[in-house]
Order: C-alpha cells, then sequence, then structure tokens
C-alpha cells in the first residue's frame, strides 16, 4: 500500500533515499535542467519517479529539447530480481557487454551512418542499427544480453519505462559500491554515490520521447510542482496522485 500524504511518504522514506532523490535533483540543475520535480507521475503509466527533469529552450520558438527520468535505488533487494542463477546471469553479462563494447567501438569507427540521433543528443549513446548492418556476430552477442537483461529486469519498472519511451534519457541513481557497471538496466544510465556528489558511471541510450510526450510530462511535472507550493503555503499535506 502507498502513502496516503506527502508526510507518510517522509516518514517512510530512509535518509539515504531522500538524500539520492535530492542529489538527482541537484544533478539535473548543474548538467543545464531547467525544470524538474521529485516524486513526479509519469504520464499514461501508473508509475512515479523519484525525480523527472526537463530542459528547454527559446530558439526558434519555446521547445522542450530533453526529459530525463531519475530512479533512486539504495540496495540490491531493490533492484534486482530474487534468483538462484543471478550470480551466473551476472558473470555471463559481464562477459557479454565487454565483447559488445568492442564491437561497438569498431562498428561505430567502420559504419558512423548506423547510429542515426537528433544532433542534440549527439552525446548520448545510440543503439547501432542491427538490421541494416547484418553482422551475425553483433545480432547475436545483443539478443543474448537482452534476454539476460530480461532475467534480472523483465516486466519491471526499469524495463516497462524504457519502453513506454516517455522520456528521452533514464539514470539509476545508486550508493556506492551497489551495482557494476555490467549490471544496469539496458537503456539506462548510471549516476553512483561518492562522498557527497553523484558521478556517472554509464551513460544512458537516447530514447528521443516525441513532443507530445515531452509536454506531457512537462505538464505532469508542473502539477506537482503546483501540489508541493500548496502543501508548503497551507500546511495541508496532499493525497492526490
Amino acid at each position: 500500500m502507498k502513502p496516503s500524504s506527502e508526510a507518510e511518504v517522509k516518514r517512510s522514506e530512509s535518509a539515504a533515499h531522500m538524500w539520492l532523490k535530492e542529489a538527482a535533483l541537484a544533478w539535473a540543475v548543474e548538467a543545464g535542467y531547467d525544470v524538474a520535480a521529485k516524486e513526479v507521475r509519469i504520464p499514461r503509466s501508473s508509475y512515479r519517479a523519484d525525480v523527472v527533469a526537463l530542459k528547454t529552450t527559446l530558439k526558434g520558438g519555446t521547445k522542450i529539447t530533453r526529459t530525463v527520468i531519475f530512479e533512486c535505488k539504495k540496495s540490491r533487494a531493490d533492484l534486482i530480481k530474487d534468483s538462484r542463477s543471478v550470480q551466473k546471469t551476472l558473470v555471463q553479462l559481464r562477459e557479454l557487454e565487454a565483447r559488445k563494447h568492442k564491437l561497438d567501438t569498431l562498428l561505430g569507427t567502420h559504419y558512423p551512418s548506423l547510429r542515426t540521433s537528433d544532433e542534440l543528443f549527439n552525446e548520448f549513446t545510440v543503439p547501432v542499427d542491427v538490421q541494416s548492418l547484418g553482422h551475425q556476430g553483433y545480432a547475436e552477442t545483443t539478443k543474448k544480453i537482452e534476454v539476460l537483461k530480461n532475467r534480472l529486469y523483465g516486466k519491471t519498472k526499469f524495463d516497462k519505462l524504457i519502453h513506454y519511451q516517455n522520456a528521452d534519457l533514464h539514470y539509476l541513481v545508486t550508493t556506492s559500491g551497489l551495482l557494476e557497471t555490467h549490471e544496469v538496466p539496458a537503456g539506462w544510465g548510471h549516476l553512483e554515490q561518492e562522498n557527497e556528489h553523484l558521478t556517472l558511471k554509464k551513460q544512458p541510450e537516447l530514447c528521443q520521447a516525441d513532443d507530445s510526450k515531452r509536454l506531457e510530462m512537462l505538464i505532469s511535472v508542473a502539477r506537482r510542482a503546483a501540489r508541493l507550493a500548496h502543501s508548503s503555503s497551507t500546511g495541508i499535506t496532499s493525497t492526490a496522485t
């Protein structure tokens, strides 16, 4: 059962998780995101994100150029499904991710046209178009990685948010030493706590949400900010989601 008010959310939340959310918000602001809020309802879903941030521009008319979802985790129990084969799966993933990294480097150099992306997002990873490439070894490697990560995260919030494409980018925010790079859910980036700051450990893949979904996310953030402002001014906690 989810908490029914802002006060109950705060009481049920650990100090570590609260710190991760504050740190993610600060990281987003420092990275140039000018609209952000915590505990935002994700449009057209039953999920709530720990932090959502948006970047806007006035060039050529007001536009939302990027939307980002941050999910904060303080323990492995919150992150990975229980399974007898988890350790074996992680070992296989480490080997496959290392192989894919080498292939990404080689293929990205020899076939740069296979990576297509909006120029605004050229600093982020864009998956290689496997069908256009016709490289059997690469296709087999990526398929095996997909199968193993589905075994760990399939039908979880991480998997579904990537599938919904409500945001352009997704970051997993964790405490120090919680997981290794090859354990990060498919498509997600990784920000890790180091002392009093967050360090980028892995870049996310670009989902390229369409303009309508970016606008819906902006509206959701605005509604959240309005509820928080009302609660702060009146001292009345809100039960709205």
